[in-house]
């Protein structure tokens, strides 16, 4: 059902009878509650859209005035070269969700961002509960046996991270951006080989844990970066003993809080969804079931960090660009191991000291052949997950392809067949979402003995 209320100024829309005031008192509970005190933009996001809606101008609401209003990129403002709206409405949406498991979990009026879309709906939150009563009471719908509760868990989470990727992919953004992938000559050239061999494509995932237990030979100093929680007493001594550490250092566990993945779900998504607008059939798997003959039998795409991909640590060992895993208080990075004159030697994450500060990550991104020479190899390895969800993002949007093969084509002028490199990739990271990618290193790989390179002019 559907009704209209008059405001002061203009015609609004809004569904099961409610009113532009009682929207206007739902934002400002929204805007006043803890979920949302941590975030200006997602505040000033939630704001501009919700008054713009009870306003009745919803039609004017699209990314590129988004943008400019919220975001304040100028007139000239590209949402294809830049996805600052997309990745805040991703976190606006999960802050949105976040308050109404919590403190807005008793609020009369729900405020809800369709994926794909940025006019909020706003609905009533009996009319909700019915509705869920009546599917749960039909007859259907009823389970016929029970599923222990951490199964439903399980499953809740699986469906989540489907249906959100789905709804992603059939977005009018992201189903654009696949139609002209069809006519853009740059990512045929990038991709000709995955893309004319008839071969499958197996996308492959870091296998996930849920905490790391990391030794130090000095004590971390109060509020370093990442979190980090120090072991004591009876745990402390399970884990040397178990971990043969003996009494030296100092043992920390650290929670793996953006284990979920989704970074590389979505990299996943748009990748499958690539893939499928050209004809590739793809399927997925996880980094502890992939096995090295797996490599033999079709093209292969990698996610993740060597330190979650057991796989892509051996599989670099001979090229110049690699991965460091962590360890005493060294952050994760990318080394660049034939360094040359004015290259930097190693990439490693800058955490933000503030809000207004953004994270700096990065992605190596290596395009190579198989290791039988018959197929394709990518290895997209974000120190983080967000840097991975970047390099598949880079690799798959029409400009930034063209950007990339213009420089490669720099490197080696008198390059013939497919391109194998490697790329470092820097991107900035706000609230867990990538908000822009820039290439910062490029190695041409021309033949296994013959590298071009090209990086930047100042050392670390």
């Amino acid at each position: 059902m559907e009704s209209v209320s008059q405001s002061a100024s203009s015609l609004a829309v809004f569904h099961d009878g409610i009113s532009s005031d009682e929207v206007s008192q739902q934002l400002d509970r929204i805007l006043r509650s803890e979920a949302f005190s941590r975030s200006l933009r997602s505040q000033e996001f939630l704001s501009y859209i919700s008054q713009v809606a009870i306003a009745g101008e919803q039609s004017t609401i699209n990314e590129h005035k988004i943008g400019i209003e919220v975001f304040g990129r100028g007139p000239n403002y590209n949402p294809g070269e830049d996805a600052v709206v997309r990745r805040q409405a991703h976190s606006l949406r999960q802050r949105l969700e976040a308050y109404y498991k919590s403190e807005g979990q008793n609020d009369p009026i729900l405020i809800d961002i369709p994926v794909g879309h940025y006019v909020p709906v706003f609905r009533r939150r009996e009319v909700e509960t019915q509705k869920a009563a009546a599917m749960v009471s039909s007859p259907a719908l009823t389970p016929r046996r029970t599923v222990p509760a951490w199964g439903w868990v399980a499953l809740t989470a699986a469906v989540a991270v489907m249906a959100f990727a789905a709804g992603r992919m059939q977005s009018r953004e992201a189903s654009a951006r696949a139609r002209n992938s069809l006519n853009s000559p740059e990512l045929f050239e990038l991709w000709q080989p995955w893309l004319s061999s008839g071969q499958p494509a197996l996308i492959c995932f870091s296998s996930p844990y849920g905490a790391v237990v990391k030794h130090f030979q000095t004590r971390l100093p109060d509020g370093s970066q990442p979190p980090r929680l120090p072991l004591a007493g009876e745990m402390e001594k399970a884990f040397r003993g178990a971990l043969g550490v003996g009494e030296s250092g100092f043992l920390y566990i650290q929670p793996t809080l953006n284990e979920a993945k989704s970074g590389e779900a979505l990299a996943a998504a748009l990748l499958a969804n690539f893939f499928g607008m050209n004809g590739v059939r793809t399927a997925g798997t996880l980094s502890r079931l992939l096995t090295w003959d797996e490599f033999r039998r079709q093209n292969l795409v990698l996610l993740g960090h060597s330190e979650q991909n057991r796989a892509v640590g051996p599989l670099l060992e001979k090229y110049p660009l690699r991965l460091d895993e962590t360890h005493g208080e060294q952050k994760r990075r990318v080394i660049n191991a034939q360094p040359r004159p004015g290259e930097r030697e190693f990439f490693e994450i800058e955490y933000a000291l503030s809000e207004d500060e953004a994270t700096i990550e990065y992605a190596l991104v290596s395009m190579l052949p198989g290791t039988d020479r018959r197929h394709q190899l990518l290895i997209v390895s974000g120190l983080n997950t967000q840097a991975t969800l970047m390099g598949i993002e880079f690799l798959t949007d029409p400009a930034r392809a063209k950007s990339l093969l213009d420089r490669m084509r720099d490197l080696s002028p008198k390059h013939a067949g497919p391109w194998y490199f490697q790329m470092v990739l820097k991107t900035e990271v706000r609230e867990k979402v990538p908000t822009g990618g820039s290439i910062e290193m490029i190695r041409v790989l021309d033949s296994p003995a013959t590298v071009s390179s090209d990086g930047p002019k100042s050392h670390p």
